[in-house]
């Protein structure tokens, strides 16, 4: 669950309309500067179903006792994500072993500062189950490359591609992050964006630009940042622009609560399950 303040109310997503976002920002991705990974299909499948595992946390949804409101996805720790994580993993394999085999390397890019991507070394977390998380992906998806591959043509480009979408993924995800937490409804003010990793953790989301970095332009780079403004209420523009069309609209199902105490898990459930779900119009544009 994405829950972010707006406006003396919390305003949810779920983890299901997060991912169907970010399904359709890969759907869409690809123009004259950035080139649509080789395994689209997969790329697709695995956007759209990449946090299939928290179905079940969202459906109750997740409590912070110590916050007393349903807890954002950030504040739950592994020991309580690892088990439905990994079975939504794992019903991605059973629709399609190519995007399966991207969301074990974004589940297990968590903890490897995605692989690199983030800027850092790629070194494995220090934390025990962490590691295992780690081991226990690469250890699944180095077979199922290799029936996705198939033996034919050169393996060296079929991996290629696969780490262009990995890397595509990883866009679409920080991108679609970005949408569900800040609030599309107010125009940001002219100042510097900040990064959307930064924000990740917040509930309180200030106004303002937001950059997504580590945007591969095609397979091994070169690299960009995209930036995400709200230009007039209901319009983000993004700059450089990655998708097809140069105007598009989505829709983002959104839940908005009271923001007050909940006694209890049951008391945020209830909250939860009776507002009613506002369909939020959003227009995605090129910059000129």
């Amino acid at each position: 669950m994405l829950v972010s303040r707006r406006g003396g109310r919390l305003a949810l997503v779920t983890q299901r309309d997060h991912a169907a976002l970010a399904g359709w920002f890969a759907e869409h991705w690809g123009n004259e500067q950035f080139v649509v990974p080789a395994p689209r299909e997969a790329l697709v499948i695995a956007a759209t179903h990449h946090d299939d595992g928290w179905l079940e946390l969202d459906g109750r949804p997740m409590y912070n006792a110590a916050r007393q409101r349903p807890a954002h996805f950030i504040e739950l720790p592994l020991t309580e994500t690892v088990g439905p994580y990994g079975r939504g993993v794992e019903s991605v394999y059973a629709r399609d072993a190519h995007a399966g085999a991207l969301v074990s390397m974004h589940f297990s890019g968590f903890y490897t500062g995605r692989w690199g991507l983030g800027g850092g070394d790629g070194a494995p977390s220090r934390n025990e189950l962490a590691r295992e998380v780690v081991a226990v992906q690469e250890a699944r998806w180095m077979p199922a490359l290799r029936e996705a591959w198939g033996y034919r043509g050169r393996r060296s480009e079929f991996d290629a591609g696969t780490w262009h979408a990995y890397e595509v993924l990883q866009a679409v995800d920080l991108l679609s992050l970005a949408h569900g937490l800040a609030d599309l409804e107010r125009a940001a003010p002219a100042i510097e964006p900040i990064d959307v990793t930064s924000t990740l953790a917040r509930t309180e989301q200030t106004a303002g630009p937001r950059f997504v970095t580590g945007v591969p332009v095609r397979a091994g780079g070169p690299y960009v940042a995209i930036t995400l403004t709200v230009t007039e209420p209901g319009r983000v523009q993004l700059d450089p622009y990655p998708l097809r069309e140069r105007e598009l609209e989505f829709v983002l199902p959104v839940r908005e609560i009271d923001d007050r105490v909940y006694g209890d898990a049951d008391d945020a459930a209830r909250a939860f399950h009776s507002a009613p779900v506002r369909e939020m119009r959003v227009a995605v544009t090129h910059p000129h």
